[in-house]
């Protein structure tokens, strides 16, 4: 039944303009700005504590850990500048709910697509806890749309982007 609450938001944002939406979730901004920030902290805070996992008790994996997510986010902050998209408060001018003053490198999220990548490391350590983390991620990227940060489909493709670097951590 959840599944398809968060089906219907997608489908809300995506028929809405980011105009209207940004109006309507004004009276949410302290709630949205919290989480994002407190989701944001939880995945800064895992990264590095899931390292000391690995070097304590998982030494094979712990250089694919650093390699893989590092080598793919300096990879994916290239493609972003070369596609210098711009954010949806700068193509509809209007004030986004989590502040941001940067200009354009809206696509891919990078912010969604380390959140994944952190979950798709936590995923190798634990399952459940990795499900979590991924589930997680995909409510970051809802709060950065909604946010007025990113369109869909940057945190999609985001996403999806973090999932398949994530699975060469599997290989």
């Amino acid at each position: 039944m959840r599944s398809i609450h968060v089906v219907l938001l997608f489908d809300i944002i995506m028929q809405m303009n980011y105009i209207e939406m940004n109006q309507q979730f004004q009276k949410y901004k302290k709630l949205i700005v919290t989480l994002n920030q407190w989701i944001t902290y939880v995945f800064y805070m895992l990264y590095p504590l899931a390292l000391l996992y690995l070097f304590l008790n998982r030494k094979e994996l712990l250089v694919r850990s650093i390699l893989v997510p590092g080598c793919s986010f300096i990879l994916l902050s290239f493609i972003r500048k070369k596609i210098a998209r711009k954010r949806p408060y700068e193509v509809y001018d209007f004030k986004p709910l989590i502040e941001k003053e940067t200009k354009a490198n809206s696509m891919p999220s990078r912010h969604v697509f380390s959140a994944c990548l952190i979950a798709m490391v936590c995923l190798e350590i634990n399952t459940v806890f990795g499900c979590v983390l991924l589930f997680l991620a995909l409510i970051s990227a809802v709060l950065r749309v909604i946010g007025g940060g990113h369109f869909v489909s940057d945190v999609v493709a985001g996403y999806i982007t973090g999932i398949v670097c994530g699975i060469l951590l599997f290989l």
